[in-house]
């Protein structure tokens, strides 16, 4: 589980730079926290996609993209996630939500506030940076 979770913005050029001190100030983002973070995005992007969790996992998905168990690390989610996100509705977010959240210890009104922040944040970018997380 992690204890700090850090959603961030960033280009794949800027993004192995924060596992040292997190994203801080400079990346838009925002933070959260008490769930595994990497088990979150893969359950997210089984659930849109459709596609089993070993399936995602043996094509990579999510990406580690710098750090490991030992240390803090970045993660990146996929751009099909990310586009998910960007043009999800409220109606699709509680979905997901209630979806993610019972089998994750999150509340679902927490997994909302929490995936509503990740899709503003996707709509934000509009595909032009990454989404990622750093866990720590």
């Amino acid at each position: 589980m992690s204890i700090i979770v850090e959603f961030f913005a960033a280009t794949s050029q800027e993004a192995p730079a924060a596992p040292e001190s997190g994203p801080g100030l400079g990346w838009p983002g925002f933070s959260c926290g008490n769930f595994d973070a990497y088990e979150a995005l893969l359950g997210w992007e089984a659930a849109v996609t459709e596609r089993p969790w070993r399936a995602l996992l043996d094509a990579g998905v999510p990406t580690l993209v710098a750090g490991d168990e030992a240390r803090p690390m970045v993660v990146q989610a996929s751009d099909t996630l990310r586009a998910w996100l960007a043009g999800a509705s409220a109606h699709e977010i509680a979905w997901l939500a209630d979806t993610w959240g019972p089998r994750a210890g999150v509340h679902p009104e927490a997994g909302v506030d929490i995936l509503t922040s990740l899709a503003e944040l996707a709509l934000e970018t509009g595909g032009s940076s990454g989404i990622y997380c750093w866990v720590a």
